[in-house]
């Protein structure tokens, strides 16, 4: 029986090694990214992460450097300020994670934010805010510069 081609191509890259590959996790500051972020080193990939917010980045930075340096894994890992939500800053994101750690091999794109309120207490602001992050993004990831590095055309 004749695999078909999304269960071939998710074949090849089961076997693809993930050593020296590079990823960028969106939203790698904290919670899942940064939990991803952290297992994606010990397998050898080096990690870009990124989020709005400098000093969330360097303390998720250095608690990933100081994992690496007492597990003995070698890792290279950076930080890149980026809001997902300007297409702008995800494009000199990109870049700058191209300009350090090479072409991009994976792309985790876990950044999200959540705010609730009563639908008819909820402001405009806050409405296109959620929007914004966790709508728009994913066009501003995938349609300016994600897709470039998609070798397989999967998401």
């Amino acid at each position: 029986m004749m695999q078909n081609d999304t269960q071939r191509r998710m074949n090849e890259l089961a076997e693809q090694s993930l050593i020296d590959k590079h990823a960028l996790v969106t939203g790698g500051g904290s919670g899942i990214g940064l939990a991803i972020a952290r297992a994606l080193l010990k397998q050898g990939v080096k990690v870009t992460i990124t989020g709005r917010t400098e000093s969330r980045l360097n303390e998720a930075l250095q608690q990933l450097e100081n994992e690496a340096a007492t597990s003995g894994v070698r890792s290279e890992v950076m930080a890149v300020v980026m809001d997902v939500s300007d297409a702008d800053s995800v494009r000199q994101g990109f870049a700058q994670a191209r300009a350090n750690m090479g072409e991009i091999d994976i792309l985790i794109n876990n950044a999200g934010q959540a705010g609730s309120a009563p639908f008819l207490k909820t402001s405009v602001e806050h409405w296109q805010q959620m929007l914004s992050v966790n709508l728009t993004s994913h066009s501003n990831i995938f349609k300016k510069d994600g897709m470039k590095f998609m070798k397989f055309n999967m998401i």
